[in-house]
């Protein structure tokens, strides 16, 4: 036994040890983390966004200026408007090719944003990593449902020192001149997470983020893995029966939060169907298999397009 790491072994399997423990060696004590806002239940599950913020870091790239101090990235140097390309990952299966990646690469994009699927395994995760820093502008990550703390610590220390991927799943907010983009990770309640491991949000944790929040001039607007239900989110969570999927805790903390919409990346109802001009949307996965709706159809692989400036938030077709 490593000293100093009897807590990391607390309440995790035997699968699960190993992940921490290689996380531990490399980008420190994340797994103590993991054990201090793990939930337990029907879906056990990491409260990832109430986890400490990641060590203050800049990255640089395409004029852009990223800097995370504490639990703040403010944007420098942002084209008005700035020019987003969104999309989501698998999680499971291999790193994206250099084929996967020459669309989005070729869209001239100011900041790529991932909300969630880097990878199940530290193998994964950071090869999906490594690629993604090849990327000709900055990334900012956001966790999903399949992300656990331990595998990105991992897949994050691992990129060279320059690399422009920033890890914002524990950051508050991504200021960008008036405007802030709230980042709020994983699932509600551990909901459709692949195990006990991977992120999670509570009302607790919205609760509290809602209490941190900064005054700002502009508006603010949602980059998550689960959309809001209701009309905060435009419907977005809403199948072709009406059942909508989407987290009414987030929906409750949008509205108290006077959040103005957002990009997200389930339920898969509505991937990529967002008109050009909305302010809500589920981007596409960028590689890996199809998504098939609930209506039968599939979604295609790629990105989506989006436009933030004074004006806000809007869909570029």
């Amino acid at each position: 036994m490593i000293q100093g790491l009897p807590t990391i072994m607390c309440r995790l399997r035997p699968l699960s040890r190993v992940a921490c423990v290689a996380a531990w060696l490399v980008a420190g004590a994340a797994c103590t983390t993991e054990a201090r806002l793990r939930e337990s239940g029907p879906t056990p599950y990491v409260r990832c966004m109430s986890a400490p913020p990641a060590a203050d870091r800049t990255a640089q790239g395409h004029g852009l200026r990223l800097s995370r101090k504490g639990a703040v990235i403010t944007v420098v140097g942002a084209p008005k408007p700035l020019h987003l390309a969104v999309f989501s990952g698998p999680g499971f299966g291999p790193a994206p090719s250099p084929a996967d990646l020459a669309g989005v690469a070729s869209s001239g994009a100011d900041l790529f944003v991932m909300l969630g699927g880097l990878g199940d395994s530290q193998a994964s995760a950071s090869a999906t990593a490594a690629a993604l820093a090849k990327l000709p502008a900055p990334l900012l990550f956001v966790a999903g449902g399949r992300d656990s703390l331990g595998t990105l610590a991992h897949a994050f220390a691992s990129l060279p020192a320059n690399a422009a991927l920033l890890d914002a799943t524990a950051v508050h907010e991504i200021h960008v001149g008036s405007q802030a983009l709230l980042p709020i990770a994983g699932a509600q309640d551990g909901r459709y997470s692949v195990d006990e491991d991977s992120c999670g949000f509570g009302l607790p944790d919205l609760k509290a983020r809602a209490g941190q929040l900064a005054a700002i001039p502009g508006r603010r607007w949602l980059l998550a893995w689960q959309a809001p239900a209701g009309a905060v989110a435009a419907g977005v969570g809403r199948t072709a029966t009406g059942l909508d999927l989407g987290s009414g805790p987030l929906a409750e903390f949008a509205r108290r939060a006077s959040i103005a919409g957002g990009l997200y990346a389930w339920p898969e109802a509505q991937i990529g169907l967002a008109p050009a001009g909305a302010a809500s949307a589920v981007v596409p996965r960028l590689f890996g298999p199809l998504i098939t709706r609930t209506d039968g159809s599939r979604s295609a692989l790629g990105f989506l397009r989006a436009e933030l400036d004074n004006a806000g938030l809007r869909v570029v077709r």
